[in-house]
């Protein structure tokens, strides 16, 4: 019985991990939209042209595509460790992140398991280390959304939209608008957040984001 359970939480733990990328991941219109964004980005980083700002949307880029296409996982790690002394936060959220797709990519079950719960050890570590970087917390949240109960990461996930509620007003202004706007979205539509919190994160959307 005990080894029924088991194999029954694995094949949950694989059709969980699944689901959560492929809603993370952009529509088949948007994934070109981003691949032209990529080409566009990748020129200006080979002529040296690329801000900082450019650099970090480079690796964010690189992650959303990876959600799907294997041939972007390799570069985005790579490249998230060639930024990571200039972006530590963000590229160490990002790499867990990656390393999460891995265990969706892997082929065995234990391989599966294994390598997602070591990404998620390395999400809880970037996001106690940084507690108030909206993109890092939400990287973990978004991730964890989707996985199956025996995770036990339910109440995390509300934790870190509450969290995430009260920072955003004052801290949008460091990220894309585009970017503000896609965890706006995510949250709201959890509805995970308390009434009032969601009703404040709702009008400040409203007033300052759309």
């Amino acid at each position: 019985m005990l080894k029924i359970l088991q194999t029954f939480y694995v094949v949950l733990m694989i059709l969980s991990l699944n689901l959560a990328f492929s809603k993370l991941m952009a529509k088949d219109q948007e994934a070109d939209s981003l691949k032209t964004v990529l080409k566009g980005l990748e020129y200006l980083q080979k002529s040296g042209k690329l801000d900082a700002k450019g650099k970090l949307t480079l690796g964010r880029v690189y992650f959303y595509l990876a959600v799907e296409d294997k041939t972007m996982l390799e570069k985005g790690e790579n490249y998230f460790k060639t930024i990571q002394s200039d972006f530590k936060p963000e590229a160490s959220a990002y790499l867990a992140a990656l390393e999460a797709i891995r265990a969706k990519n892997a082929i065995w079950p234990n391989d599966k398991w294994n390598i997602a719960n070591s990404a998620l050890s390395k999400m809880d570590k970037a996001v106690e280390t940084w507690p108030d970087n909206i993109e890092v917390r939400f990287v973990r949240a978004s991730t964890c959304y989707y996985l199956p109960f025996f995770f036990n990461r339910k109440d995390q996930v509300k934790s870190d939209f509450i969290v995430l509620s009260k920072l955003i007003p004052s801290g949008y202004n460091a990220y894309p608008n585009h970017l503000i706007r896609n965890i706006c979205d995510f949250i709201l539509k959890s509805e995970y957040l308390p009434e009032s919190q969601a009703k404040r994160l709702k009008s400040f959307y409203q007033e300052s984001v759309i």
